[in-house]
């Protein structure tokens, strides 16, 4: 058995702390430590609450925390709900690997190994490994089917996230090969997720139904559950039905498959809590802003220049509330001059009625013009008229945060303790941050689980 099935779950059930590059363990501590801050801040989210009350009321076994909610639940109920909190805020990591920034591996990967990991008093190193495991699963079908999925319509990160999850638990629970391939044919009659839900609640609920899935999916496979094996390559099966004819058939033969430690680029984190998309013209605006000291008395119109794909994605153009705010470049540019910052605070409903926001959107025209077509993704370009006539322009190609231009360890550690103010202390939001940075040293993971319950 040598398809693309056998493949990954080869990988996944042998790969080993020992084994991992360097590179690689910083990578997935920072991922680790930035989701875990989306979690937290996502927390007071009404999905969150929703879903909490729908755990409790399954009585179900105490197995695994639910973050900032005081009680614990099922492992599968567990990540099904952090991975919830962890998509809230659109704050979370995203992957770069072909799919526009549409996918966010973390979300679905990390609640996984939290929820079993406490469940089987993992170490460190293991809740590590399976991580990697995780992303490293989902970056390598990112890299082969995500735009086709995105095009299609699916949201990408249920989707492959679900793999991804399934990778996670698979490895965590020290599943052989056999029983990975199985558990990747039971996750993929999980995979689904649909764009037109981006801006409700339904959106984060693709990441939690992810890891939910993947959790579910690692258990059954465990105790016998079969499923089809070759499941990635068979005709009708998932390469060919969410990538289209001839993916199964790529996923074997092209070379990026097969490429180990794809984590170690295939990462962005988010500097903005909004989606990707926004992100240049976001930096674009505080640069015009920060150089030309801009303010909105001095403009008479702005212009943007948008990828056509991120121009469909960003479908709120007169956003009504925080979520759709999420997914409008008009807004995200007029707070980004209003305020020279774009912050958790600007996505509540009542900032998206302001007044003076909605006059600046009206001056705001984003466009995707015919020699743009073939532009990189996540390329905007902003032009800002004052007044007088005069113009000021500037052009984005790689936003912060991308692998080519980082966040650093400490902006990303301050951007965990911003997200985790209202739900922890200062000396505790370092212990935790110092619990991360040495996570390896841990003997279970019970120790930073005792941390994270409020």
């Amino acid at each position: 058995m040598n398809g693309a099935t056998a493949q990954l779950a080869d990988f996944v059930s042998t790969i080993q702390y020992e084994t991992l590059p360097a590179e690689a363990i910083v990578t997935a501590k920072q991922a680790i430590l930035d989701c875990l801050g989306c979690i937290v801040a996502g927390a007071a989210e009404p999905a969150v609450k929703i879903t909490g009350d729908y755990a409790r009321a399954t009585n179900s076994s105490p197995e695994a925390g639910v973050l900032c909610q005081g009680f614990k639940t099922s492992a599968e109920l567990a990540a099904w709900i952090n991975g919830v909190a962890s998509h809230c805020l659109d704050y979370d990591d995203v992957g770069i690997m072909a799919v526009h920034g549409n996918m966010h591996p973390s979300v679905s990967i990390l609640p996984v190994v939290l929820a079993l990991g406490e469940k089987n008093h993992s170490s460190g190193k293991e809740i590590l490994t399976a991580f990697v495991a995780g992303i490293e699963a989902q970056l390598r079908l990112a890299t082969v089917m995500g735009k086709q999925v995105s095009a299609a319509g699916w949201h990408p990160t249920p989707v492959l996230g679900v793999m991804g999850a399934t990778a996670a638990a698979c490895r965590l629970l020290s599943l052989n090969a056999e029983q990975t391939r199985c558990a990747f044919g039971i996750a993929s009659s999980f995979a689904a997720g649909l764009q037109p839900n981006f801006g409700t609640m339904t959106k984060p609920l693709h990441a939690g139904n992810a890891a939910r899935g993947g959790v579910v999916a690692g258990l059954l496979a465990a105790r016998g559950f079969d499923a089809n094996q070759k499941i990635f390559e068979e005709p009708l099966g998932f390469g060919n039905l969410f990538g289209g004819k001839g993916t199964a058939e790529r996923m074997s033969q092209e070379r990026s498959w097969n490429e180990k430690w794809q984590i170690v680029r295939g990462i962005a984190f988010k500097p903005y809590p909004s989606c990707r998309g926004t992100h240049p013209g976001i930096d674009a605006m505080l640069e015009l802003r920060r150089e030309f000291a801009l303010r909105e008395s001095d403009i008479a119109s702005i212009s943007c220049k948008v990828n056509p794909w991120d121009l469909e994605l960003l479908r709120y153009h007169d956003p009504q509330n925080g979520l759709e705010a999420k997914f409008s470049l008009e807004y995200c540019l007029a707070v980004a001059l209003l305020d020279g910052q774009v912050c958790l605070a600007h996505f509540a409903d009542a900032r998206v009625k302001d007044p003076k926001i909605k006059a600046l959107i009206a001056k705001i025209n984003c466009h995707s013009p015919a020699d743009w077509a073939d532009s990189p993704k996540l390329c905007q370009e902003l032009t800002i008229k004052d007044h007088a006539g005069k113009e000021y322009t500037k052009k984005v190609l790689k936003p912060k945060g991308d692998p080519d231009n980082p966040l650093s360890d400490q902006e990303l550690a301050v951007k965990f303790a911003d997200c985790a103010a209202t739900c922890f202390s200062k000396s505790e939001r370092q212990e935790i941050i110092e619990r991360i940075r040495s996570l390896e040293t841990l003997s279970e993971i019970d120790k930073l689980m005792n941390l994270l319950m409020k």
